[in-house]
């Protein structure tokens, strides 16, 4: 038998009923609360193991009652209402009392039956006991934030009160969960608060700033959902600080716009360049192959009509010199064409890459015919995804240099 001495209530409202009840129970050994029905206030009956009203209190206070015995999920109250013998009893189960003792009832019928609810209440306060022994172990050692409040805090672990710089206790006793909120911050937290006491969301999970007992700002992110303690709404949940991973991110965002700036600079740099290329090429062309093709003209009209008054090392000489400008022509010709490439926009489409081949045999063949070069095609040749244009030039360019640089 526990040593424990219960406190049990009593609410009745016929008096010699009240004190012989109250008679009995001091007798046995229990602390009894029996005030009159125009003084009860139940709701504060915070010390009380278990409840015995007649039908007229409990029907007056069910509500209160019920409440009372709600408060606690793990912790056990009984109700028990004392009924006429011919008072139905399922209406009275069905409304969350636990037991119904019809009157007249024996002394030891109601030892009996109050001995057994008290066991079950003993029962259920040391599973409690050892639930909260369990949890406090557990969440003690967590390294993550663990807290418990409605309007302010009722429960925070070593883990989140170091994350903001204090102990435990200073934020229990004197804290709520706005002043470890950053004021910018604070209609968010309020906003979700409410919504998860008023029942209109279960769970949430969110980021905030809060602020360290320093005045530091930190970055946190929070989980909390909504349970029920003592009878009240709570909010249980986690708290970590991912200060590091936020300003890891916005370092890197950081880094990512000075690439991006230093791309648009580089950007803007090889865009002066090539403005610089143009202007050369264009200087190339206009300046350069002009005294080009007059040497070239000088040097085939020296060959062709003053060929006799020309020793052969003279001939010789002037042929290179037409050869040479014709090379100096076609390097600049391919600059020219290069340079265009980059002014071309590029569209890509199915290219057929034997007409290509072919088209460039014929060019090769214009441009240069003595050279009665033989070229292999192994077929068939795919449908190839290409810029014609461009496709067309870098065959050519291949076919060219293979037939300048391969020896026959």
């Amino acid at each position: 038998m526990s040593t424990h001495i219960h406190t049990i209530g009593l609410l009745f409202s016929h008096a010699p009923d009240r004190q012989l009840l109250v008679d009995f129970l001091v007798e046995g050994g229990y602390r009894v609360r029996a005030p009159r029905l125009n003084r009860v206030q139940p709701e504060h009956w915070d010390d009380v193991s278990l409840i015995l009203a007649d039908e007229v209190a409990a029907w007056r206070y069910r509500e209160v009652l019920l409440g009372l015995k709600n408060r606690s999920e793990a912790i056990f109250l009984p109700l028990l209402v004392a009924t006429s013998p011919t008072t139905p009893v399922a209406p009275w189960l069905e409304a969350g009392f636990d037991d119904v003792i019809r009157l007249p009832v024996s002394k030891a019928e109601l030892h009996t039956r109050l001995s057994t609810f008290l066991r079950l209440r003993e029962q259920s306060l040391e599973l409690a006991r050892r639930s909260e022994e369990m949890f406090r172990a557990l969440v003690e050692q967590s390294l993550v934030g663990v807290y418990l409040f409605t309007d302010r805090f009722l429960y925070v672990n070593e883990a989140l009160a170091r994350i903001f710089g204090y102990r435990p206790e200073e934020v229990m006793e004197r804290l709520t969960p706005l002043d470890l909120t950053h004021p910018d911050d604070h209609p968010l937290v309020m906003e979700r608060v409410r919504k998860r006491l008023s029942g209109e969301v279960e769970a949430e999970r969110y980021t905030l700033r809060g602020v360290r007992k320093d005045g530091s700002t930190i970055y946190c992110e929070v989980f909390g959902r909504r349970i029920t303690y003592q009878g009240q709404p709570a909010i249980l949940g986690t708290l970590i600080d991912i200060t590091d991973r936020v300003q890891a991110s916005i370092r890197q965002a950081q880094l990512q716009e000075a690439l991006q700036r230093q791309a648009a600079e580089l950007e803007q740099r090889v865009a002066e360049r090539t403005a610089d290329l143009e202007e050369f090429v264009y200087s190339v062309s206009h300046d350069l192959r002009a005294p080009l093709r007059a040497m070239q003209g000088f040097a085939q009209v020296l060959l062709e009509d003053y060929a006799d008054h020309l020793d052969a090392m003279g001939q010789e000489y002037a042929r290179r010199i037409v050869e040479a400008g014709e090379r100096m022509d076609t390097l600049i010709q391919d600059l020219l064409t290069y340079s265009r490439l980059n002014q071309v926009e590029i569209h890509v489409t199915r290219v057929d890459l034997r007409r290509v081949v072919q088209e460039a045999l014929a060019q090769l063949q214009e441009e240069s015919p003595a050279r009665n070069a033989r070229v292999t095609i192994e077929e068939p040749l795919p449908v190839v995804l290409a810029h014609y244009t461009t496709l067309l030039q870098v065959v050519l360019n291949l076919l060219s240099n293979a037939c300048k640089f391969v020896a026959p």
